[in-house]
C-alpha cells in the first residue's frame, strides 16, 4: 500500500477538541490521505508526566477513540515525539528544569547522558505506544544543536563526539522499539550532519 501521510502539529499549543480532529481526519481521508502524524511535544497527556500536562492537552482517550474508529476506514494515526531536542515544553513546565541539558531557562533540549533523562524518555514512549496502535513511532531527533553542552556530555563528547553522544543515545532506543514490533522514526538533519552516526 502507497503511504500517503501529513502531519498535525498541535504542539503549538493547540488543542482539538475531539469534533475538530475528526473532522480533521475525516477531511484526510476524503482528500486520499491514509496517514496523519500527530506531532505531540508537550501538548499530550503522558500518565507518567502529569506534571507537563497543560490544560486542552491531548488526551490518551481521545488518541484511543480517534485511532479505533479511523483504523477501520483505513487511516493511520501515528504518534511524532520528541524524546531529545524539542523538550523546551517538558523543560519550562513546573518540576522539568532537571531535565535540561543547558541552563534550564534556555534549554530546549534533554540531557542524552544521564540515566533519569534516558528513562524519561522511554515513559514518554512507552506512554504513547499505550494509545496509539500504529506500527510506527516517530522519536523526533531533530535540531539538537546543544549536545555536549552540561558538564557530563561536554567530557563525553571530548570522547566520543556528539555524533557518537547522538547514537549512543538513539541506538538503544530504536533496538527497543523493533523488539516491541515496531519501526522507530526519526528526522534526518542530525544524521546528515553526523554521517558517522550511521
Amino acid at each position: 500500500m502507497q503511504f500517503i501521510g501529513w502531519m498535525y502539529d498541535i504542539a503549538r499549543d493547540q488543542s482539538p477538541r475531539e469534533d475538530a480532529l475528526r473532522e480533521m481526519l475525516e477531511r484526510s481521508l476524503k482528500a486520499g490521505y491514509n496517514a496523519v502524524g500527530l506531532y505531540l511535544e508537550h501538548r499530550y497527556a503522558y500518565p507518567s508526566v502529569p506534571w507537563a500536562a497543560d490544560e486542552g492537552c491531548m488526551t490518551p482517550e481521545l488518541v484511543r477513540r480517534m485511532t479505533a474508529e479511523f483504523r477501520t476506514q483505513g487511516l493511520r494515526v501515528i504518534p511524532f515525539l520528541n524524546v531529545l531536542g524539542h523538550m523546551e515544553g517538558f523543560i519550562r513546565s513546573e518540576g522539568g528544569q532537571w531535565l535540561g541539558e543547558g541552563p534550564s531557562t534556555g534549554s530546549a533540549q534533554m540531557c542524552p547522558s544521564r540515566q533519569e533523562c534516558i528513562d524519561f524518555g522511554r515513559k514518554l514512549i512507552t506512554d504513547a505506544l499505550e494509545a496509539f496502535d500504529d506500527e510506527w513511532v516517530h522519536l523526533g531527533g531533530d535540531e539538537t544543536n546543544q549536545l555536549g553542552q552540561c558538564e557530563i556530555c561536554a567530557k563525553r563528547a571530548e570522547a566520543i563526539g556528539n555524533a557518537g553522544i547522538y547514537a549512543d543515545y538513539f541506538a538503544p532506543l530504536c533496538e527497543w522499539i523493533v523488539s516491541l514490533g515496531k519501526r522507530p522514526c526519526l528526522w534526518g538533519d542530525m544524521l546528515i550532519e553526523h554521517r558517522e552516526v550511521l
